[in-house]
């Protein structure tokens, strides 16, 4: 068996068995399975034949990782979202499922003196888990307008 991290389709071509979960038939003998929301690993034989088949409507989102003992800053810019003269007012952080736990005090979530960057800092988190951290950033415009901007966060033993 190989494991796979996924937030795709699988294409299953090939022994093995059935495939977990609902499958889609796109043609005699192939299987799509659907893989959506969290990434998880699959179980697939060894002997299958797999394609990756990205889904439309799901972007890709940038992957960083960090050590459980680790407490590190990470840094999300919004200068391409922003409007001339335009800057981030505040900026909410949060991370699903629960775990890390983000920083306070002179670790808090900070906005960069141009007001473009949020830097929040992380500690914790369990070995072998992969949270969404996600910003959600309100602007100074009036009305204001407001951004999420999320990334994965892995927990590796490092």
């Amino acid at each position: 068996m190989i494991g796979l991290l996924l937030p795709l389709w699988l294409n299953l071509e090939g022994g093995g068995g059935p495939p977990p979960g609902p499958a889609h038939h796109d043609a005699p003998g192939r299987r799509l399975i659907p893989v959506r929301g969290e990434s998880r690993v699959i179980a697939v034989p060894a002997a299958s034949r797999v394609i990756l088949v990205p889904l439309e409507d799901e972007a890709p989102m940038e992957t960083r990782f960090k050590d459980p003992g680790d407490t590190l800053d990470f840094t999300r810019d919004f200068g391409d979202f922003l409007e001339s003269g335009e800057e981030l007012d505040s900026v909410d952080w949060e991370v699903t499922p629960p775990g890390p736990t983000i920083g306070t005090s002179s670790y808090g979530p900070t906005i960069s003196s141009d007001g473009k960057r949020a830097t929040v800092w992380l500690s914790g988190g369990n070995t072998g888990i992969t949270y969404i951290v996600t910003a959600s950033a309100t602007t100074d415009n009036v009305p204001p307008r407001i951004k999420d901007a999320s990334f994965k966060l892995g927990i590796v033993q490092q």
